[in-house]
């Protein structure tokens, strides 16, 4: 999701490829926020050289004024990650019915969106933003929405060139233009988004890449369908959201939430681990997807009370815990 916080930095404090270089994180990030991708692969997906985005890495981890780090160095076995900053901390920690976001439209992720002018990125980014949010693929600004005053992002000739540069190269898919609200007869401006538009989105796959690679590396060669991958999945995010939303109630700091999340992290990733290393001997969970998540869930549960162990003398660290446990115990078909 492209959160709002994420929305407003982009529409005033970045360049055309740091926009695209925001965009690609969002769709490589992991559970956690990190982007599962080395720098070659990075700077090839959003279209420009090492060099360059190295500037910009360098740019996103340094303060900005008052602005926080947009990107985050994140030691992963040796190798060095980069969390997006921007929004919530983890990417399951949000409310799809309260919290406000874009969709990840497959729009951004061509080539003619990366050739557009910076300001004709944002036009779009801020049509596309508000098409998310209403559900409606017509949508409607007041002028004074885009155009506030002589100091604002946009001018009127800059929103001009804007609008004349998407109509060159991606009027295909939307047509922008000017009308005059009916009662007030102020001049507002209307995108009109291809009918189907709303369902036209990128998903990230990411964390199904790290839980395929995650058992590749345990020595097991067999092919893991996305059948199978999306009710593991399943049993992981339930795993993340349950430790994190036990730790929000609970009124603990937020040193010790983000120990709850790697822990959670560990838990889930070592438990796959030691599913890899069982397949080969239990194939037939590779054909039946709700067994592999219920023989997860067993192996979670006893991965999760031995960390209970170890943890012991750090009660009010681990009361997220107890809920999981019981849950996954009592009926682990049903996560």
């Amino acid at each position: 999701m492209i959160y709002e916080e994420t929305y407003h930095y982009l529409l005033r404090n970045v360049s055309s490829t740091e926009f695209d270089t925001c965009l690609y994180s969002l769709l490589h990030s992991d559970w956690d926020g990190v982007i599962q991708s080395p720098l070659h692969m990075m700077a090839s997906g959003v279209g420009t050289t090492e060099k360059y985005l190295k500037q910009i890495i360098k740019k996103f981890t340094s303060p900005q004024g008052c602005l926080q780090k947009v990107f985050v160095p994140v030691d992963q076995g040796g190798d060095v990650l980069y969390k997006f900053n921007l929004g919530p901390t983890s990417n399951l920690d949000f409310n799809s019915k309260t919290d406000r976001y874009c969709k990840k439209y497959r729009f951004f992720y061509s080539e003619a969106f990366k050739n557009l002018t910076i300001h004709a990125k944002r036009l779009l980014l801020m049509g596309a933003f508000r098409m998310s949010v209403t559900k409606s693929e017509e949508v409607l600004f007041d002028y004074s929405e885009i155009v506030p005053d002589s100091s604002s992002l946009f001018t009127r000739q800059r929103l001009l060139d804007a609008i004349d540069t998407v109509h060159k190269t991606l009027g295909n898919l939307v047509t922008i233009s000017f009308a005059s609200k009916a009662f007030s007869k102020k001049e507002a401006v209307v995108f009109t988004f291809n009918e189907g538009m709303l369902e036209q989105y990128m998903e990230n796959r990411a964390e199904r890449a790290c839980l395929r690679r995650t058992i590749f590396n345990t020595g097991f060669l067999g092919h893991i369908s996305d059948s199978v991958c999306m009710e593991l999945e399943r049993v992981g995010r339930y795993i993340f959201r349950s430790f994190l939303q036990d730790a929000k109630k609970s009124g603990i700091s937020m040193d010790i939430q983000h120990e709850l999340l790697k822990l959670a992290r560990f838990v889930y990733t070592y438990s796959l681990k030691k599913l890899g290393l069982a397949l080969p001997a239990n194939k037939h969970l590779l054909a039946a997807p709700k067994q592999a998540s219920a023989y997860l869930s067993t192996i979670i549960y006893n991965e999760t009370l031995e960390q209970m162990a170890k943890y012991a003398h750090r009660a009010e660290s681990i009361k997220a815990f107890l809920t999981v446990t019981t849950f996954i115990k009592a009926s682990p078909r049903r996560l």
